[in-house]
């Protein structure tokens, strides 16, 4: 899920958000990726990080992959 799925269905933007955080804050692991895709987007890496890795612990394998590729890039 991507907020660009959010918007398809026209939900405004700014309700996405609200959105995303209430699912992430209930501890969906796929809400959490999203979190990391927008702080990986926005170039906050740490905040990015924080979010993959909550949503591949609990299952997430989008999260999982971002969370490798990230820390593999990290890697050099």
């Amino acid at each position: 899920m991507a907020f660009g799925q959010f918007l398809y269905y026209n939900v405004e933007p700014e309700q996405a958000v609200e959105w995303f955080q209430k699912a992430a804050d209930l501890g969906h692991a796929a809400a959490m990726g999203v979190w990391g895709d927008y702080y990986d987007f926005m170039g906050e890496e740490e905040e990015s990080e924080r979010w993959y890795r909550k949503g591949a612990e609990l299952g997430d394998e989008g999260a999982k992959g971002n969370l490798e590729a990230l820390l593999k890039m990290r890697e050099g």
